[in-house]
């Protein structure tokens, strides 16, 4: 059973619900726990038997205007009764009179323009019948031995006595608010529940006042700071106009009252709202990792056996020919070297396309040349091919074999400066490539030192140049990322960073395409002394205009890969700048609560459609 309000005496039967001809029951009203009751007019059609003489029918109608399903409930907090009650009449009619009981068995005529709130008789708002309201001060109670405490009068029908009433005490509020500030903050989204004037059937809506105010303390009800305006409410979901200029604070009431027809002020419901982080969110462009053309630089070695000169002359012109067919500009060729050209026991010119036992490349020489040729090379990273063409199906000599290793040693030492590899691709007959390990392809998974060899006995062979061309369209050009690990890469651009000194940045998401194991960033700032310094690792980053945000990019090496099918490592990186109020509570993009503030969080608000509480 409620609580009598203070100061009136407690009725034995103040909570009961009058049943005509029936016992009363209580009822106290919570969130949730609201109940109508009422008898329901049925008609009937009964025969009458009739005499010998007289015989006829007699039908009952329910009376249009009696009063059906009377509500009477209390609002606690407005301290007004609130008696709802509906008929089944097609529309309202002036004729029609209602009263109301005084409990002392006498009836008092209800005057609508006298309700505390708008009331009187209107349709219905779910189109059943017509619906009458009247809202009195205080707390009425309907009587207490159960009796109906409304009727009506009409010209038609006399007096039609309402049913039973269902009497309700509203401990919650009749009028409340919720409210939270938009995105921007410029905006306050409202949601208003008014029990009395925003019933969606009993369709009498009443003026309501609305006002804001900087809170300095807590908002209670009842109390209004003198500087507190209000202004009428256009609708119960309406937003309101944020206050203009917003405080340093951002801590506001919001209160909502109602007007009665007296001209008098309301009872008002009040929340506390606040504003909410003023964030500034964006997306860096796309930065695209830089890239450069590495040229396929290539030099012949030829090792022929050819005893016709003429065919071995055609051999070398056409091996010639189809490489720089197949490779075109798109790579960078050195000059030819004929081992038979010097003959290694004379030290004379020896016959072209002949094979001695003890030739060998002059590897201190060829690497010396390969060197010097590179350091004018203006590639970051450069590749050199040796392409050794050998056409006899037999074991290389150790003369050459440990030429070769000399040579793969000399390349490298001292290493060339920046990313240098040179690379051994022999072509010829299996019992050739055979007798040098470092061409014998490993097992896997273990990577080949050079490319695998190439089955080949003939210059003229017509498959010589379609497998040069297969390798050409599949493997070249050659594309190298060359980002610079120690280079930060700006996250802001100056007139940003200038814009938002001060602010606070946070990576909301970070995308590295391709994504590897090994890819990442670290955000990155400069010391007194002007060095790069990698921060760490934290929710968000401060904004400086002198130092702007910035990130070095983790990536692992991706250099001298065939362009075809490249895609250079691409960073996508959306952030927010919190400018104002980041101490202040808000709706994460993923749609949870943020109670500590952005300050204090990971989360981000997301795109400006959402963020709000």
């Amino acid at each position: 059973m409620t609580a009598p309000m203070p100061g009136r005496a407690p009725s034995p039967d103040r909570l009961a619900s009058a049943q005509a001809g029936g016992s009363g029951h209580g009822n106290e009203v919570g969130a949730g726990n609201v109940r109508r009751g009422g008898l329901r007019i049925l008609r009937l059609a009964l025969g009458i038997v009739c005499g010998a003489s007289a015989c006829g029918n007699v039908q009952f109608v329910a009376a249009p205007f009696a009063p059906r399903h009377i509500d009477v409930f209390y609002s606690q907090q407005e301290d007004v009764t609130v008696i709802r009650w509906r008929m089944s009449a097609g529309a309202p009619d002036p004729a029609v009179t209602y009263e109301l009981s005084d409990g002392k068995g006498g009836w008092q005529s209800i005057d609508f323009a006298a309700s505390a709130f708008p009331g009187g008789v209107a349709p219905c708002g779910d189109g059943d019948g017509i619906c009458a309201q009247m809202v009195l001060p205080g707390d009425f109670e309907p009587p207490a031995d159960g009796s109906t405490p409304l009727r009506s009068r009409n010209p038609t029908y006399d007096v039609s006595p309402g049913d039973s009433t269902t009497h309700e005490i509203y401990v919650i509020p009749t009028l409340s608010i919720n409210a939270a500030f938009a995105r921007s903050n410029q905006m306050v989204k409202v949601s208003i529940d008014d029990k009395i004037g925003g019933d969606k059937n009993y369709v009498f809506p009443r003026p309501l006042q609305r006002s804001m105010w900087d809170r300095r303390g807590v908002c209670a009800s009842g109390f209004f700071p003198p500087e507190a305006q209000f202004a009428p409410v256009d609708g119960l979901s309406k937003p309101w106009p944020a206050p203009s200029p917003l405080s340093d604070s951002g801590r506001y009431c919001a209160s909502v009252h109602a007007q009665p027809t007296s001209g008098a002020t309301g009872a008002d419901y009040q929340i506390a709202i606040d504003t909410v982080p003023e964030v500034v969110d964006a997306d860096q462009p796309p930065y695209v990792v830089p890239t450069e053309m590495t040229p396929f630089t290539y030099q012949i070695v030829l090792d022929l056996s050819i005893p016709v000169a003429d065919r071995c002359r055609e051999a070398m012109q056409t091996i010639e020919s189809n490489l720089a067919k197949a490779f075109g500009r798109q790579s960078r060729m050195l000059p030819t070297i004929d081992l038979s050209a010097i003959d290694p026991q004379t030290g004379m010119p020896g016959p072209p396309c002949r094979q001695s036992p003890y030739r060998a490349l002059d590897a201190a020489g060829v690497a010396q040349q390969i060197k010097l040729a590179a350091a004018s090379w203006p590639e970051q990273h450069q590749r050199y091919y040796m392409l050794y063409f050998n056409n006899l199906r037999a074991p290389l000599p150790d003369s050459l074999t440990r030429s070769l290793d000399d040579f793969t040693e000399t390349i490298v030492t001292p290493p060339p400066p920046g990313d240098f590899q040179a690379f051994l691709w022999p072509w010829g007959p299996m019992e050739m490539t055979s007798s040098y390990p470092p061409w014998v392809p490993p097992p896997p998974p273990m990577p080949p030192l050079f490319p695998p060899p190439q089955v080949w006995t003939a210059a003229d062979d017509p498959t010589f140049l379609m497998q040069l061309q297969e390798y050409a369209a599949t493997q070249l050009p050659l594309i190298s990322e060359i980002q610079d690990p120690t280079k930060p890469v700006p996250l802001l651009s100056s007139a940003d960073a200038q814009q938002y000194d001060g602010g606070f940045i946070r990576l909301c998401t970070i995308s590295i395409t391709p994504q590897q194991s090994t890819t990442g960033l670290e955000m990155v700032g400069h010391d007194a002394d002007g060095n790069v310094t990698v921060l760490p690792a934290a929710a968000q980053y401060p904004v400086k205009k002198d130092d702007p945000p910035a990130y070095l990019l983790e990536l692992p090496p991706v250099w001298a890969v065939p362009d075809v099918g490249f895609s250079p490592h691409t960073a996508q990186i959306h952030y927010e700048i919190c400018t104002r109020y980041c101490d202040h509570q808000f709706v994460a993009e993923s749609g949870s609560a943020v109670l500590s503030g952005w300050m204090d969080s990971p989360y981000c608000l997301g795109p400006p459609s959402g963020g709000g509480p």
